[in-house]
């Protein structure tokens, strides 16, 4: 397996020399592992160039399976530990920015009460990056809006749409703002990847808000 993991990490950091110090090798075994499996393949995953390294059309097309393999291993080698009753491993969960500011923090601190010697690994990303991981076996759980999401989910938090606006805005007086009455303003569109919860309440209406790109 070292040589699979040794490709998926060249790839992920660019080069045989940083991926050899993440996973504490030499940059000549890292790039002697890369040569075994293509080896083993009978194909040219890599180019290496003064650039730095580049994937062949055969490497783009191995990568997935490579990953998923790598992947397997993870659960594979967890699934062993919890059935030896070591208690302990990796739990890596795909989230984006506000769930990992207000609820990761206190979910983390009481579940290390209970299992004090499991890790966690947080994955950053938009709903479409979460779910993709999830389904690649990236990460072993995500959180997701379940309403445009085709994974089976678990209902956690139903969250109320508001309408924040300055105190001087036409509509800051009003206890109930309609979709139509937000169509007179700019709407900033924030990078939640092509699944976007806000904006598609708006298209089931059949409006279109004046978007403006967010960060």
């Amino acid at each position: 397996m070292n040589s699979y993991y040794a490709f998926i990490k060249t790839i992920e950091t660019g080069s045989f020399t940083k991926a050899a110090e993440e996973l504490g090798y030499t940059q000549s075994a890292i790039s002697q592992m890369v040569h075994s499996l293509e080896e083993e393949l009978s194909t040219t995953l890599i180019l290496r160039s003064r650039k730095g390294i580049t994937l062949t059309p055969d490497g783009e097309e191995f990568l997935p399976y490579i990953r998923k393999i790598c992947n397997s291993h993870r659960e594979l080698t967890e699934k062993h530990k919890e059935m030896e009753g070591l208690q302990s491993g990796l739990i890596r969960i795909g989230t984006f920015s506000s769930v990992t500011c207000h609820w990761i923090p206190g979910l983390i601190k009481d579940f290390k009460e209970l299992y004090p010697t499991v890790h966690f690994e947080l994955h950053q990303g938009n709903y479409t990056e979460i779910s993709n991981w999830i389904k690649e076996g990236s990460v072993d759980f995500g959180f997701v809006n379940s309403n445009v999401s085709d994974l089976t989910t678990i209902p956690l938090q139903k969250d109320e749409m508001v309408a924040v606006m300055p105190v001087n805005h036409p509509l800051a007086s009003s206890t109930v703002v309609s979709l139509e009455g937000l169509l007179k303003d700019p709407y900033i569109l924030l990078d939640e990847g092509v699944i976007h919860g806000p904006l598609m309440i708006f298209k089931q209406y059949n409006f279109e808000p004046d978007t403006i790109p967010g960060i």
